[in-house]
């Protein structure tokens, strides 16, 4: 059962990053629309970048914790452990970027229309 458990977690996790991802895809087309509309520049871009990062953390914490981690516990070799800890550091550091990547293209977006 814990096990059971244990799985589903990392799924709805992976799961939601990538509903993440695609809403912010539907998001940068929206933003797409208006700037094309108003002839504003690229501004869609960067959600779109965001998004591309979403679904980078999605397929390393994937491939981290169901293709990684099984064959961890069963060597326990030293160079697949820095490898697993070196692949969630850059799926953190895409979320990061992501998160920078939106404030920056609203930022931008909001500056430029609210003058």
């Amino acid at each position: 059962m814990l096990q059971l458990l244990y799985r589903a977690s990392f799924f709805l996790y992976e799961i939601s990053f990538i509903l993440f991802a695609l809403a912010l895809g539907s998001y940068s087309e929206s933003l797409r629309k208006i700037t094309r509309a108003w002839r504003l520049g690229p501004y869609w871009l960067c959600p779109v970048c965001a998004s591309l990062l979403m679904l980078l953390c999605a397929l390393m914490h994937f491939y981290v914790y169901h293709f990684l981690s099984p064959r961890y516990l069963q060597t326990g070799a030293h160079e697949q452990l820095l490898l697993m800890y070196l692949l969630k550091t850059i799926s953190m550091l895409s979320i990061f970027l992501a998160g920078a990547c939106l404030l920056l293209g609203n930022g931008m977006f909001l500056k430029k229309n609210s003058a």
